[in-house]
């Protein structure tokens, strides 16, 4: 997979804000002034707002406030917005609660046929290497999100997860890639602006742990502080047809779970191999192989020794954080 046909673009897909007023209010007319801000129609999906421990009637001091597009990339805009609802209704402190950045992946010449981006795509999600908690896929044929470690592979093309997103167990940091081929209204996009995204969730204190409390830390940010996080690694040349990892498996015969796992995977690479010239395996067993529990002094993760750095790729990636909100 060559990355030069490619060109990486860095935004902020949401924002979330906790804003808390000096006197109580409802969530409907906070919603109404930010769509009156934003010169947006009534029923317009852009603009999410959520009462916080609201009373009889609805009523609450503090919100959560999601913002999409242009007022999570554009600071000016957001303080004008912020500080034109104090005048609104005063304000007692905001801060940051969750953000999402993106990076989406497009052909550099014009892809009417989506080719390039599923490419691009199916790169993405078998090199991935970030770390986190129970990698799955989405699989539309059963409507179900197994393990990959239940079911070594992907399936070409559908949406993959690292990280619990929501519920009571969500983790602060989260990732998702997928074909984006629809906006956040899920309407559908023309095949022209269709691109390869990969997305991560700052969220449950992952953002004030990060140096992220308001939006003038925001504004500050070194978003390419987060490239350990869209990190991506891809199967050295000079692996043979899984017999490293077949080695690997003889050696750990006596962890008998470690060595069928590790006995899966040399077969799916062997396999994979020959069938893709050494091009389009899937990765994701690879980046996501422990070498060491991380005991005392050990790094806590360490990625698959038959892996190495995609350098064009995550170059790429950090250039385009680098520049994000500046």
């Amino acid at each position: 997979m060559e990355w030069t046909n490619y060109k990486a673009v860095a935004l902020i897909d949401w924002l979330m804000l906790r804003i808390e007023f000096q006197a109580p209010t409802q969530r409907q007319w906070v919603q109404k002034e930010l769509r009156r801000l934003l010169s947006l129609p009534e029923d317009a999906p852009e603009i999410w707002v959520q009462a916080i421990k609201p009373k009889a009637g609805g009523v609450a001091s503090a919100f959560l406030v999601v913002l999409h597009d242009t007022p999570a990339n554009d600071m000016n805009l957001l303080e004008h917005i912020v500080d034109s609802l104090g005048n609104w209704h005063l304000i007692e402190s905001t801060s940051v609660e969750a953000i999402e950045v993106a990076i989406d992946i497009y052909p550099s010449a014009p892809d009417h046929n989506s080719v390039l981006t599923r490419e691009a795509t199916r790169a993405l999600q078998t090199r991935f290497a970030g770390y986190g908690n129970n990698p799955r896929q989405y699989d539309p044929e059963t409507g179900t999100t197994p393990m990959l470690a239940d079911r070594p592979g992907v399936i070409d093309q559908c949406t993959f997860y690292v990280g619990n997103h929501r519920g009571h167990h969500k983790d602060p940091i989260c990732a998702r890639i997928y074909n984006k081929v629809t906006d956040h209204n899920q309407k559908s996009i023309p095949a022209s602006e269709h691109r390869a995204r990969a997305e991560i969730t700052l969220q449950h204190g992952a953002p004030a742990r990060l140096g992220i409390t308001d939006i003038a830390s925001l504004k500050a940010f070194p978003f390419d502080s987060l490239t350990e996080h869209f990190h991506f690694r891809r199967i050295k040349e000079d692996l043979s047809a899984g017999s490293k990892l077949q080695k690997d498996a003889q050696e750990k015969a006596g962890n008998t779970k470690q060595a069928t796992f590790l006995n899966n995977l040399a077969q799916l690479t062997d396999k994979l191999l020959k069938e893709h010239g050494g091009e389009h395996v899937v990765g994701w067993p690879f980046g996501w192989v422990r070498q060491n529990p991380g005991h005392g002094s050990q790094p806590r993760r360490t990625h698959s020794l038959h892996t190495e750095p995609d350098k064009s790729l995550n170059a790429k990636i950090y250039r385009a954080l680098r520049i994000l909100l500046k």
